[in-house]
């Protein structure tokens, strides 16, 4: 009996109903599984919906990558390879410090009739050879010339304040080039002298004296003292070079 009714409804219409159903429905799914190729685009794709995973190995090549938008940071260590060592540079000259100076002369040598007076001393002592830098200033002890002036009455005769280093068991004191100044003045002038420095090179190992002399050659010289800063010398060794 219900076979009966079953198919005393079942009629045309309902059945060409049920069947467009399925049809449907089956091209609804054929059409998802089957998307026209060159039909999804950037706009089609979710943001960060193709993760590193999805990339086919050898998919990213040189000719996708833009130019001079790699780091060195992007590449592992030892991948990047280091440039060929240049030629070592050429050694340079000794350091020598020498001080500016109000000099520039070469103080005489001490002998015959001189006058000296020695302004300032000071020791030092070189473990091994080496230049000498000596600096010294009379302070603010002016130079008195005499009766004669400072050059005195003689063609030769001339006051001279200047550095010297006193070797041991020396007879006297050898002059440091560049180390000294000329007194010009005329009778009872008082003269301010500029500091003084200048080097004496290639001086052995041993113990020495650094000197600031006021020398007169030939006339008597004498110091006003102008009640301020006393004498000073100094003395520094540095590789002969």
């Amino acid at each position: 009996m219900k076979s009966e009714g079953f198919r005393r409804h079942l009629t045309y219409s309902n059945v060409m109903a049920t069947i467009a159903v399925f049809a449907v429905l089956g091209g609804g799914a054929y059409a998802a599984t089957k998307i026209p190729k060159n039909s999804v685009g950037a706009r089609q794709l979710k943001k960060n919906a193709v993760t590193t995973a999805k990339l086919k190995n050898g998919a990213v090549t040189s000719a996708k990558v833009k130019k001079g938008s790699l780091l060195a940071s992007n590449f592992k260590s030892g991948q990047l390879p280091r440039g060929a060592t240049g030629p070592t540079g050429a050694t340079g000259a000794a350091a020598v410090t020498v001080a500016a100076h109000g000099g520039g002369e070469d103080p005489p040598a001490l002998f015959g009739p001189t006058t000296n007076i020695v302004m300032a001393s000071a020791p030092i002592s070189l473990p091994r050879e080496s230049d000498v830098v000596i600096t010294g200033s009379m302070g603010d002890k002016q130079v008195e010339c005499s009766v004669d002036g400072c050059q005195g009455p003689g063609g030769t005769d001339s006051t001279i304040v200047g550095l010297y280093l006193e070797f041991p068991n020396s007879t006297g004191p050898s002059p440091v080039p560049g180390g000294g100044i000329s007194v010009l003045g005329s009778s009872f002038n008082r003269i301010q002298i500029p500091p003084l420095s200048g080097v004496i090179r290639d001086i052995p190992p041993g113990i020495y004296t650094a000197k600031l002399i006021l020398a007169g050659l030939g006339i008597s010289t004498s110091v006003f003292d102008n009640g301020g800063a006393d004498p000073w010398i100094t003395a520094l060794a540095t590789d002969s070079g």
